[in-house]
Order: structure tokens, then sequence, then C-alpha cells
């Protein structure tokens, strides 16, 4: 497990090592000021920002189960196949948001009682969750590319739950990393109840 996660961990560090820590953060106050300009008040953009987690953890756990079959049976993605498979299954992700939304929500936040600490760690989390959304993503592109065959022909060697573990858990880091210290702008703060 060792060797994968330093085999995984190398290609996140590879992956990301473009990405502007600043381009994030901008990239992120915009989403969340475009989402706060649908919102009336700060419970209802509490609850976009809920249902946007939720359909962004759902999908990305789509792309899980993906790469574990692809594991499995030792092929590489087709990126089409790819998409189509996780367009499909976020079809299913909308029809399910009714009852997806009571379970996340009761995680997150308590829709009754919100303060601004809440709210701004349902941002964050909605923020994480996108960029390891992207991250997954981007990891599942470069295990398509022809031209990285070598670089993840090991993940074969491992279980798919092995490789499914070290994944999530590298594309959490590197979210986090990509986040860290981003404090969302004040004027962001939507209205009070």
């Amino acid at each position: 497990m060792k060797t994968l996660n330093l085999r995984v961990g190398s290609i996140f560090q590879s992956l990301t090592s473009t990405i502007n820590k600043e381009d994030i953060r901008k990239e992120a106050e915009t989403i969340l000021s475009e989402k706060l300009k649908k919102c009336k008040n700060q419970r209802e953009y509490v609850e976009l920002l809920v249902s946007n987690i939720a359909f962004n953890a759902e999908s990305t756990k789509v792309v899980y189960a993906l790469l574990r079959s692809l594991i499995e049976k030792k092929q590489y993605p087709y990126m089409p196949g790819i998409f189509k498979a996780a367009n499909e299954a976020q079809d299913h992700i909308e029809e399910a948001m009714p009852q997806l939304h009571p379970l996340y929500s009761s995680k997150l936040a308590d829709l009754d009682n919100l303060d601004d600490t809440a709210v701004k760690k349902v941002e964050t989390v909605f923020a994480t969750s996108k960029i390891e959304q992207d991250l997954t993503i981007i990891f599942m592109e470069a295990f398509a590319e022809e031209k990285n065959r070598e670089t993840f022909a090991p993940l074969f060697t491992h279980s798919p739950e092995e490789v499914d573990r070290s994944v999530k858990k590298y594309s959490s880091v590197y979210a986090m990393m990509l986040l860290d210290r981003v404090q969302f702008k004040e004027e962001s703060e939507p209205v009070k109840q």
C-alpha cells in the first residue's frame, strides 16, 4: 500500500503542479457569488450549497465506482464512455435529490440555526467537493492518456479498493491544499434571515 500511495501522491503532485491557488480562490468566490445572487436569504443559499455538495459528492462516487471497475478489469479509461456513464448517473442523482438533500444537510448545517461560521463551513465544503470532483476527473483523464500508461500501469497490481482509497485520499488532500487558507470575501455573505 505504501508504494501505491507514493505512486498516487506523485501523480497528484504532477497533475496539480501547474494549478494556481489564486485562480482556484477566484473561481470559488465567483461561483459562490453567483449562487448567492440566486438566493433570497442565508437559509436558501445554504440549502442550494448543500444540494450542490450532494450532487458533487454523489457524482464523484460514480467516477470512483468506474475507477474500481477499471482496476479490476485491468483496463485504461475510455473517457467518452466515462463521461457518458457519469452523465447518465447524474440524471439519477438529480432524481434522488429529495432523499439526498436531507442526508447531507443533517451532516453539514442546522438550517434553523445558521450563523456566519456555519455558512463559511458549508461554503468551504462546497468548494472542496467541487475541487475534489475536478481532480478526480483530471486523474481519470491522465489515466486514459496513452503517453501516461507507464505511470499508471502499477495501479493494476493493487486491489480496486486500495486504489480507490488512495485516489480518494490524495484528491481530498490536494483539494484542501489548493483551498488552504482561502478566505471567501466578506461581501459574499448573504443577507441574514
